[in-house]
């Protein structure tokens, strides 16, 4: 077996290990990353186009600690969430050091911090902390992969070596501490990795089907949610997260965490190409829209409206039976998504008006042959090919029309704007499922990022950061949130504060 040495070991390429790899190496500690796949990278580490950043102000800091405590109902590391959001302001700092600018700043007023949603729409109210910065991107690119492009360069320049095509399948640790790692290369050839501390920085095991159903409880086929699959993960196609650095922390002893995956979309095929956020055609946007939201039954059970911010309605989603819903609406909205236009459309899938619906349904019905998209010319069909009950569907449709009448939604209470019947012929539907860019939790650390055992006591050593450990923040069980760039920013720069801190002095 081969053996290498060096002071600090990170396991991954993502936005949390290479952020804690070049602050490593600015530091001066001989750093080596290792990561699984044949270039730099996270699962989702190529797509962000923004990160957020609360300013080093007292007063910002204190509210937008209190607001996500009180988001997260007190249930979160609030240790972790302090140390995250008193380093955040660090980020563009990091990133302008790599030689980029950014494409915009939105700024988040002191009276916004958790009265507005987060993210400039589509997400929590309890997410919006900060200031959001545009990450500026290169061609049709997200603005991740240039920041990680010029990270690894960055860090050989420094002395930082980058070794590609590298699993991590054990932690060495000796009474407590750790010793070292093993990483395997795709002919089965094994590495000893002797070290003083290792960052576990891996993101999601969202391609391991058992693991997805064992810590989450969904049933994960595809991408396109063949045979029976209930959750999709929007990243890369083969972004090979199967999460043996996960098994590895928990065989040296570091605890369980909560996990979670609580998005929304509609799966494929034909609605997106190889990368996530480019799609084909509208109908990402019109599964955003308010309109009629029923379960397999034909229940309805939420106000519509909060499709505007997916993971609040997808975590009503995962509580229904099969763990999906379907969107219902009929040829008269249709009409009105061509001549009106949309009620809503996230800045990612922008459409004033989808002038050419009936056509994409088509294609992608029968050309495509997506299994989760329906037109149907009546109830009756359109329960029997979307595999809904019947009775409960004409039952809630019947509701729901009276309920448009009358101009006011007294089960729910969805604003009467988006109170739009279900009665003219044709009809069309959309089954939503969970969704996320990746699992996020598994790792347990406390407010310095130390891993940590059962009894909660550090691994001395041994450090996480990223979507591997983020559930950390949002409490077991986990809310629904997702991955977060400034979380995997700020907590790889403090892991390399802190290993930097324990190879020098010890501690």
């Amino acid at each position: 077996m081969q053996i290498i040495k060096t002071e600090v070991a990170v396991i991954g390429s993502g936005l949390a290990g290479l952020s804690a790899a070049l602050v490593l190496a600015e530091n001066g500690i001989k750093v080596m990353v290792f990561e699984k796949r044949p270039f730099q990278g996270g699962a989702v580490s190529n797509t962000p186009m923004c990160t957020m950043v609360v300013r080093n102000e007292r007063k910002f800091q204190d509210r937008a600690f209190e607001v996500h405590n009180e988001f997260t109902n007190y249930n979160g590391n609030m240790g972790l969430a302090r140390t995250w959001i008193n380093n955040s302001w660090r980020i563009p700092g990091l990133i302008t050091g790599l030689g980029l600018d950014f494409a915009g700043k939105v700024e988040t007023s002191y009276d916004e911090i958790g009265t507005i949603n987060a993210y400039t729409g589509g997400f929590p109210k309890g997410m919006n902390l900060g200031d959001y910065y545009l990450l500026k991107a290169r061609g049709k690119g997200h603005g991740g992969a240039l920041i990680c492009l010029r990270a690894v360069n960055k860090i050989r320049a420094l002395g930082g070596e980058i070794h590609f095509n590298r699993t991590l399948t054990e932690i060495l640790v000796d009474q407590g501490r750790i010793i070292g790692a093993i990483v395997t290369d795709k002919a089965g050839g094994k590495t000893r990795i002797d070290c003083q501390a290792l960052i576990v920085a891996t993101g999601g095991f969202s391609e391991n089907r058992e693991m997805v159903k064992k810590y989450t409880g969904f049933d994960y086929t595809d991408a396109n949610c063949s045979n029976g699959g209930n959750v999709m993960f929007n990243h890369f196609v083969n972004a090979q997260t199967t999460g043996e650095a996960h098994q590895a922390v928990w065989a040296a002893g570091g605890a369980k965490g909560p996990v979670s995956a609580f998005g929304r979309l509609v799966p494929g095929p034909g609605i997106v190409s190889y990368t996530p956020w480019f799609t084909r055609n509208n109908l990402y946007t019109v599964a955003e829209q308010p309109y009629l939201l029923i379960n397999r039954n034909g229940k309805r059970f939420i106000n519509e409206a909060v499709a505007q911010t997916s993971m609040n309605q997808g975590v009503a989603i995962k509580n229904q039976p099969g763990r999906y819903a379907f969107l219902l609406f009929d040829e008269e909205t249709l009409e009105h998504l061509e001549q009106v236009g949309t009620e809503y459309a996230y800045m990612i899938f922008p459409a004033k008006k989808i002038t050419n619906l009936r056509e994409q349904f088509r294609e992608v019905i029968e050309d495509q042959g997506n299994q989760h998209v329906f037109v149907a010319d009546s109830l009756d069909d359109f329960s029997r090919i979307a595999g809904i009950d019947r009775e409960g569907l004409l039952e809630t449709v019947i509701r729901y029309n009276q309920l448009c009448d009358d101009g006011y939604d007294q089960d729910f209470g969805k604003n009467p704007k988006y109170l739009y019947p279900v009665r003219k012929s044709r009809f069309y539907g959309l089954r939503i499922v969970n969704s996320a860019y990746n699992t996020l939790g598994g790792i347990r650390t406390n407010e310095k990022c130390e891993v940590i055992n059962d009894e909660q006591k550090p691994i001395k050593g041994l450090y996480s950061a990223g979507d591997c450990m983020a559930g950390e923040l949002y409490g077991d069980p986990s809310l629904a949130v997702c991955s977060l760039s400034t979380v995997a920013f700020t907590l790889g720069m403090v892991c390399a504060d802190q290993a930097t801190a324990y190879v020098r002095e010890g501690i």
